[in-house]
C-alpha cells in the first residue's frame, strides 16, 4: 500500500497536492499558536507590572495605604476625610523601651493620683482635729472621741503617703533611665506626618487635622497615632526628662504635661 502523505508536524494540517494553499494553511496555524502564545506572555508581563509597580511605591504611598483606616476611624464624619499630605521622616525610636516609658509613665500617673488623694483627705483630718482638739479647761467625751477618730484617720493617711512618696521618687528614677535610652542609634522605622481635612463633630463646617503615626520599615504596621500637639507636647516632655537633674524638674515637667489634657 501507498505510505501515508500526512505530515509529520503535530500542528500543521495535512499536506496536500496544492502547495501554495498548504502554505497558506501552515500560515494560519502558526499564526494561532502565535496569538496563543502572545497571550501567555502579555499575562506575563501584567503580572510582573503589577509586583513591579507595587514595588515602586513612594515612601509616602505605602504610607498613606497605612494609615488611611486608621486616621478615618478616629473621625466624627469618616465619608468627609479628604487627604492633603503626607511626609515620610526616618524614625529613631527605641521600638523596645517606647513601650516602657508609656507604662511607667501610666503607672507614674495612678501614684500621682493617690499623692494627690491622701493629701487633701490629710488635710480635711487635720482640719477636724482642730476643731477638735481638746483645750487645757474642758473636752467633752464626744470631742475627745471625734478629735482622736480624726488623728488615727490622719496617722494612717500619712503612711500611705509616705509610701506612696517613696513609689514615686522610684518611678521617677525608672523613668530617667528609661528616656536616656530612648532613641536608637540607626532608624528603626518612619515617622508618618499626615494632614487632612474632614468634617467637625456638627457637620457645619471642614477643619484641618494632623496625625503622627510611627510605623515600621516595611510600612507593614502601625499604632494608632496622636495627634500633632499631642506628639509635639510628648516629645517636649521627653526632654526634660532627659535634661533635669531633680525629682523636683521632673515633677514640675509632669505637672505641665497634665496641664496640656493629653491623653497618651
Amino acid at each position: 500500500p501507498p505510505k501515508s502523505s500526512k505530515n509529520p508536524t503535530t500542528n500543521a494540517p495535512p499536506s496536500s497536492k496544492f502547495p501554495l494553499r498548504n502554505k497558506i494553511t501552515v500560515f494560519a496555524y502558526s499564526l494561532i499558536n502565535c496569538k496563543i502564545n502572545m497571550k501567555k506572555y502579555l499575562l506575563l508581563i501584567c503580572v510582573f507590572g503589577l509586583f513591579f509597580s507595587s514595588c515602586n511605591k513612594s515612601k509616602e504611598e505605602k504610607a498613606e495605604a497605612l494609615i488611611k483606616d486608621k486616621v478615618i476611624a478616629s473621625l466624627y464624619h469618616p465619608d468627609t476625610y479628604k487627604p492633603v499630605s503626607t511626609h515620610v521622616d526616618s524614625c529613631f525610636w527605641n521600638r523596645d523601651n517606647l513601650p516602657k516609658f508609656i507604662q511607667i509613665l501610666d503607672e507614674l500617673t495612678k501614684l500621682l493620683s493617690k499623692q494627690e488623694e491622701y493629701t487633701k483627705d490629710m488635710e480635711e483630718e487635720h482640719f477636724t482635729m482642730g476643731i477638735f482638739s481638746p483645750n487645757r479647761y474642758y473636752a467633752s467625751e464626744y470631742e475627745i472621741s471625734k478629735y482622736n477618730d480624726a488623728k488615727k484617720k490622719y496617722n494612717l493617711l500619712k503612711g500611705k503617703l509616705d509610701k506612696t512618696n517613696a513609689k514615686i521618687s522610684s518611678k521617677y528614677k525608672e523613668l530617667k533611665q528609661v528616656v536616656q535610652h530612648i532613641y536608637a542609634d540607626k532608624p528603626t522605622g518612619w515617622l508618618i506626618r499626615h494632614q487632612f481635612t474632614s468634617m467637625n463633630g456638627d457637620n457645619t463646617m471642614s477643619l484641618k487635622g494632623e496625625m503622627i503615626f510611627f510605623s515600621d520599615l516595611d510600612f507593614s504596621e502601625c499604632g494608632d497615632g496622636v495627634s500633632k500637639e499631642n506628639f509635639e507636647v510628648i516629645s517636649s516632655f521627653i526632654q526634660e526628662i532627659k535634661d533635669s537633674e531633680s525629682i523636683d524638674d521632673l515633677n514640675d515637667a509632669y505637672e505641665a504635661l497634665i496641664k496640656q489634657n493629653t491623653v497618651l
